[in-house]
């Protein structure tokens, strides 16, 4: 069944990323990527699709945060940066239109952390008003 989102399920360009062995279970088995992301996330093909598409340096980081977050799994002597780097650069570089406004977008949609902006700032003032106005007209 295809992913109506991305149209990436099953692709065979993505086997060498999403079979590739990232540590041992607590069973003692591999556990691949494939399988790691199928514990977290929806769609693995997607997710690689996502990462593919991602400049390399963006992909390590995100990837290497999330291979820091799988519990029940042995790194060995590798780090999740360094299991990363080497995954990454299995994935199929995966073509997106680079602009100004794509970049903007993509910095939008992986940020590093919260912002606070303008747009932010007004929406916090306006949800206080309203709750004060609720508090003030029917507690009172």
């Amino acid at each position: 069944m295809a992913d109506a989102r991305s149209g990436t399920q099953l692709r065979s360009d993505f086997d060498d990323f999403l079979l590739s062995p990232i540590g041992d279970g607590s069973n003692g088995m591999p556990v691949t990527m494939l399988s790691a992301l199928a514990r977290a996330k929806p769609d693995p093909w997607w997710e690689a699709a996502e990462l593919a598409r991602m400049p390399q340096d963006i992909a390590i980081q995100r990837l290497s945060q999330f291979i820091g977050t799988i519990q029940g799994v042995a790194l060995g002597e590798a780090n999740s940066d360094s299991i990363a780097t080497r995954l990454v650069v299995l994935l199929p570089r995966l073509q997106i239109f680079e602009s100004p406004i794509s970049n903007k977008i993509f910095a939008r949609r992986f940020p590093q952390h919260p912002r606070l902006t303008p747009t932010n700032i007004v929406f916090a003032i306006l949800i206080a008003m309203l709750v004060v106005a609720y508090i003030a007209r029917y507690v009172a």
